[in-house]
């Protein structure tokens, strides 16, 4: 198991996108990724601004030289949380060392080799799933079981869990994009929905990662953390650079991080903008592509959107002719790809403030298709531009579509059009107050589009 569990993990996640939005657009994961700094705070007083920088594995897995049995890493969209997964699982992947897995920091491999097992699941790929140990059967055993061995490896990893005749180590992504099943379950009336359960008896050691708000919305208990982590902005912006210079480059010599580092010095960058991963990558690859860059926030959001639909004229300009200028917000009517897509760009800003202000319940990030209504015409624009990503289950017991917005962020940015086309908001009074946390990501933006809305 743990030889195939290797060759699984080695296969699907050696690579990454360099242009985040750009899934198909990807170089060897360890060519573009750097190191995150994590610190260590204390779980009753995550809000203070004590904490310890983290710089080994054993710091992470182990207190007082014992394995420690749940690990929370929080960190805001896009700040890496998922990249330092795949990390892990990689260098556990990998039996032998190489050049490019020399570090600073996280040198202490050893601490993951002595796991025997890995799992690592995306909670994004288990929609109406509220069970670790269904997830571990239906994302990872059947996908390296064939149909005869696949109960006896289950039931294997069941007795494996249960019994601690082995050390396992699950890796939890994402807990702000699940859900939990709106059918009958195990889980108790008390736990229902706060994370997945796992079996009383199990003797694994998970690792889950959130954003912020989740934890504020649905409280993990206090005697489910033994180690709380959160991951620090990006600090190594300049070795992030590089390294997406080099790659766009290829084997020419075009541009320099150095040349955008000059472009910089007349420009006022918001932090979160520059130290954002996810969004500093974005950012680049406007630089390179010749694209200039705006002091505003919103302007640059707006340009990264229209440089993915310059990128795929195949596929986007749909629209049967130009729409008139009146109908876009005017500060997107510069954006050419936008307007002339303009219907497009409605229907999906709806969308996202439908899933992030919704009338009853808490916000979503990860949706249904049928359950919103999407219609394969606007599935496909999303997809194509790289603004929504589609999973489809990979569960035999039933067949669903869900997607979510590639970053939390453009799931703001597109929620503030739709307000800002919106000339009645008292009748989205209290769909606004329920969901106060994602208004505060949203309100920039609606301030730089129409501040009498603002």
């Amino acid at each position: 198991m743990q030889d195939r569990l290797k060759r699984f993990y080695k296969r699907k996640y050696s690579s990454i996108p360099y242009a985040p939005t750009l899934p198909d657009r990807d170089i060897d994961f360890h060519k573009l990724y750097v190191e995150q700094t994590l610190v260590q705070k204390d779980f009753r007083e995550k809000d203070s601004d004590k904490g310890i920088k983290v710089a080994t594995y054993k710091e992470m897995f182990t207190q007082n030289e014992k394995r420690v049995r749940n690990v929370v890493i929080v960190g805001e969209a896009g700040s890496g949380k998922s990249s330092f997964l795949q990390n892990i699982v990689l260098q556990w992947s990998n039996d032998c060392e190489t050049d490019h897995e020399k570090t600073e920091l996280y040198s202490d491999k050893q601490v993951l080799k002595d796991f025997e097992l890995l799992f690592y699941i995306p909670l994004r790929d288990s929609f109406n799933r509220c069970n670790y140990f269904e997830m571990i059967c239906d994302q990872i055993l059947r996908t390296i079981y064939n149909n005869n061995d696949f109960k006896n490896a289950c039931e294997l990893v069941e007795e494996l869990l249960d019994t601690c005749t082995a050390s396992c180590l699950v890796l939890v992504d994402g807990l702000d994009e699940w859900k939990h099943q709106d059918g009958p379950c195990k889980c108790s009336s008390s736990d229902r929905g706060r994370t997945p359960m796992f079996h009383q008896n199990n003797c694994a050691t998970v690792l889950i990662t959130s954003r912020p708000w989740r934890l504020s919305q649905t409280p993990i208990k206090e005697s489910e953390v033994d180690v709380y982590l959160e991951m620090e902005s990006l600090e190594n912006q300049k070795q992030l650079g590089e390294n997406l210079v080099r790659i766009l480059n290829g084997k020419t010599e075009t541009k320099t991080f150095s040349q955008f580092e000059e472009y910089l010095k007349n420009k006022v960058m918001d932090s979160f903008l520059m130290k954002t991963p996810m969004i500093f990558l974005q950012i680049v690859c406007l630089w390179y592509d010749g694209y200039g860059l705006s002091n505003s926030i919103t302007i640059i959001y707006a340009s990264i959107l229209d440089m993915l639909i310059g990128r795929r004229p195949g596929y986007c300009v749909w629209a049967s002719q130009p729409i008139e200028s009146a109908h876009c917000i005017p500060l997107l009517r510069q954006f050419g790809n936008i307007s002339t897509n303009w219907n497009y760009f409605e229907a999906i800003s709806k969308l996202a403030f439908d899933i992030s202000f919704p009338m009853n319940g808490h916000s979503l990030v990860v949706f249904d298709c049928k359950e919103m209504k999407v219609n394969n015409d606007l599935k496909n624009f999303g997809v194509n531009c790289g603004i929504l990503t589609e999973n489809r289950s990979k569960y035999v017991s039933y067949q669903s579509s869900h997607m979510s917005f590639v970053h939390k962020s453009w799931q703001g940015f597109m929620s503030a059009i739709y307000l800002c086309k919106e000339e009645n908001l008292c009748d989205l009074e209290k769909r606004l107050e329920n969901n106060i946390e994602n208004m505060i990501e949203v309100f920039r933006f609606v301030c730089a589009m129409n501040t009498q809305i603002g």
